[in-house]
């Protein structure tokens, strides 16, 4: 693990500062650097392959978090633009509704983030597992099937592009700057995004969320935080049964 870590082949550094500050950051980690090994690390490493799961973990909690995430495409392919609008509605709109407002949870949302490619949602402080990923499933046929109202339309562009024009303070900039490099997110490639983004229509937002759903499905991986007893009563209506497991193991005498 040290030597993958700490060598020079996979060094990145990254600093915000001013002038004065970016001068004397390269005095003193130049010196460091030059101590660092070189890797000895076998390269081309095939990734690992990651398999769905369905998990619930144990927790001591009166209420559970509960999760469902899907594999999603880069930034530059030309369904995230659509994947980030969505995700900005689904979380004031219909997940607010029903998991926040009928379901009583503190919490509803869902979330694209393309430097990782995933498509989640999520709840918090959320007194019901079952009914919650129901309200998922339920959520991605209505969008898969049914036309955003012109309206709705609207307000998910306005929200999605002010997300992404929000003023940033001199630390975000440079956080940001550094994720852009890791993605390879150019000026070009940004625009491009936020273009697909003010140019979406009902009409592609269904007929691209039809065709995503129903691919991430096979992909989908579930896992809920909560007490063991409501896991237990959650897994006798689930279809799909969640494999049980505790936080922490208690040790017992």
């Amino acid at each position: 693990m040290k030597s993958i870590i700490f060598c020079k082949e996979t060094l990145l550094v990254n600093i915000t500062a001013e002038d004065q500050g970016l001068k004397l950051a390269k005095e003193n980690i130049s010196p460091l650097l030059q101590k660092l090994p070189a890797s000895t690390a076998l390269q081309n490493q095939a990734p690992p392959r990651l398999t769905p799961v369905y998990a619930g973990i144990a927790i001591p909690s009166q209420v559970s978090y509960v999760a469902r995430v899907m594999k999603a495409p880069a930034y530059n392919n030309p369904t995230a633009a659509i994947l980030m609008l969505v995700a900005r509605e689904l979380s004031n709109s219909y997940l607010y509704k029903h998991i926040r407002v009928q379901g009583g949870a503190y919490g509803g949302m869902s979330s694209f983030d393309p430097s990782l490619g995933l498509f989640s949602f999520l709840s918090y402080r959320d007194p019901h597992i079952t009914e919650t990923l129901q309200a998922y499933k339920d959520a991605q046929n209505f969008y898969s099937n049914q036309l955003l109202s012109a309206d709705d339309m609207e307000k998910a562009i306005i929200s999605t592009i002010g997300a992404l024009d929000k003023p940033l303070d001199p630390a975000s900039r440079g956080y940001i700057s550094m994720i852009r490099a890791f993605m390879g997110a150019t000026d070009e490639m940004r625009q491009k995004f936020r273009d697909d983004v003010l140019s979406a229509t009902p009409q592609k937002v269904r007929d691209t969320l039809a065709d995503y759903f129903s691919q991430a499905a096979n992909s989908k991986a579930v896992a809920v935080y909560s007490a063991r007893e409501k896991l237990d009563e959650a897994n006798k209506q689930l279809t799909e049964k969640l494999t049980l497991e505790n936080l922490v193991e208690i040790e017992r005498d």
